[in-house]
């Protein structure tokens, strides 16, 4: 396994329980459109993955539409909290599977609907992780990608980038809407539309705790950040006051096969 993706394993598997609760995570409104999306497509999928699953957020959401969903993530911890918080709620329809996503041992075509929600940001090859997404569809088949979109311009996306590659050192690459999009229509998929974009005010304070970020990093981010330029801050929709803010910017794919 890579250095990154071992990151990934140890950065999740000491901080899953922050994702339970996490409102982005667990109550984002675009679980509901994700659903919506789902139904939209096909009235009746049987099946479906969800790609770096977490705590099980969207498949819990994603049950409500498919007949069985598999939750396949790299992290046992986060596997463990997705299964427990499964058998609180008495869900059964729900199937999980420790895999890394960018090589997942199943069958071309199986699955009716993939999702991977607010992840691959996270994955060291994420054009790797879209072609499994592609081979494991049926024909026809749905892929919902939502994740955070960074400015377009170069230097605030190195800028972003580097402010999340020193809260949580298993961060990737967040790209532009425009490269998201790219890397969609790249693995082959035959339409990519941008289906919601909005937008996520983050109280930086709490945005770090979730991470376990150390304080001294703390202290360099917020430096960083105070000290950039205005039209940088105006890109990250950054402000201090009180309390340091910065809009956090998301959007949802849909891709069919």
């Amino acid at each position: 396994m890579s250095r990154e993706k071992e990151r990934v394993k140890v950065q999740f598997g000491s901080t899953a329980s922050g994702y339970v609760e996490s409102e982005i995570h667990a109550k984002g409104q675009d679980l509901k459109w994700l659903v919506q999306a789902v139904k939209a497509h096909q009235p009746q999928p049987l099946l479906a993955l969800d790609v770096a699953t977490g705590t099980g957020h969207t498949a819990f959401a994603l049950r409500q539409c498919v007949s069985r969903v598999v939750g396949l993530d790299l992290t046992e911890g986060m596997l463990e909290q997705a299964k427990r918080a499964a058998k609180e709620r008495n869900l059964d329809n729900l199937v999980w599977m420790m895999g890394d996503a960018e090589d997942i041992p199943m069958p071309d075509g199986l699955f009716d609907v993939v999702t991977c929600r607010i992840a691959a940001h996270h994955f060291p090859e994420p054009l790797r992780a879209f072609q499994q997404c592609h081979r494991l569809l049926r024909d026809g088949g749905l892929f919902i990608l939502v994740d955070n979109v960074s400015p377009a311009d170069p230097t605030t996306e190195v800028l972003y980038n580097q402010v999340e590659k020193w809260r949580d050192p298993s961060h990737g690459w967040v790209f532009t809407e425009s490269r998201w999009s790219d890397l969609l229509r790249r693995v082959g998929f035959s339409q990519v539309e941008v289906l919601h974009r909005w937008e996520n005010q983050m109280q930086i304070e709490p945005w770090l705790d979730r991470a376990h970020t150390p304080q001294e990093v703390r202290e360099r981010i917020r430096t960083v950040l105070k000290g950039a330029s205005v039209e940088q801050q105006q890109m990250l929709g950054f402000r201090h006051g009180d309390s340091l803010e910065w809009i956090m910017r998301k959007a949802m794919w849909l891709a069919t096969k």
